[in-house]
């Protein structure tokens, strides 16, 4: 639980900066290369402090579907950056929010993974939360 709600507040203050560079001029792709190379020197600090080594301790028979999720995640987050210059911040903070509702959800449907009380929970609150932001601005617009 802690680490979705780092994870929340990580996208959270992502999609304000993101908001600001595609403002300020910043290409969707130089934005997307910058986040991957963000990510990747996170990544290599925390495996050289814990001692780990990148690709040898990677099973050989794990590597191809690691290049493949790679791809499949920066054309993924490509494409959302691409959509954040079309859709308000309030919507893509949900969107980005609901990630963890579709895991849960697609792990159940795939994977026949059970989906705890709290993992139910936590979609209840997700789902409520996006029904009050959905009134609310049905109720704005209705107004103006």
């Amino acid at each position: 639980m802690l680490y979705m709600n780092i994870f929340a507040i990580a996208i959270s203050v992502y999609s304000v900066f993101a908001k600001i560079a595609l403002g300020l001029g910043l290409d969707e792709v130089q934005l997307n290369m910058l986040r991957s190379l963000v990510c990747a020197l996170l990544a290599f600090g925390i495996m050289v402090y814990r001692g780990k080594r990148a690709w040898s301790d990677l099973q050989s028979h794990n590597r191809v579907p690691l290049v493949i999720r790679s791809v499949c995640g920066q054309t993924a987050f490509l494409l959302t950056i691409l959509s954040m210059k079309l859709l308000p911040l309030s919507t893509i903070y949900v969107i980005f929010n609901l990630n963890a509702f579709f895991a849960s959800f697609f792990s159940f449907l795939i994977n026949k993974e059970p989906i705890l009380k709290v993992e139910i929970f936590s979609m209840l609150v997700c789902f409520t939360a996006v029904y009050m932001l959905a009134q609310i601005k049905q109720e704005e617009e209705q107004v103006a």
